[in-house]
């Protein structure tokens, strides 16, 4: 996948506005900028899918899923 490119284009608070160079825009909190950042900045954003961490919350959504199931049929009996 391309990196997505954009600036820095405003700062709300203590959230950064980047618009993208491709179109769109993507409001993040300041705390997970890079060091030396300033409105104005070319950041490079890279998105991937985590498969992994992915798996372990459906295992525990299912696990809770599970747990209220079994709750529930217990009450009702």
């Amino acid at each position: 996948m391309k990196d997505l490119l954009g600036s820095i284009d405003r700062i709300e608070g203590e959230l950064a506005v980047i618009i993208f160079d491709q179109g769109g825009e993507f409001i993040i909190h300041t705390d997970y900028l890079p060091k030396g950042w300033h409105e104005g900045s070319i950041v490079k954003i890279n998105i991937t899918l985590d498969k992994a961490e992915e798996k372990k919350r459906l295992e525990e959504v299912k696990g809770l899923q599970d747990r209220l199931l079994k709750r529930t049929k217990e009450k009702n009996k």
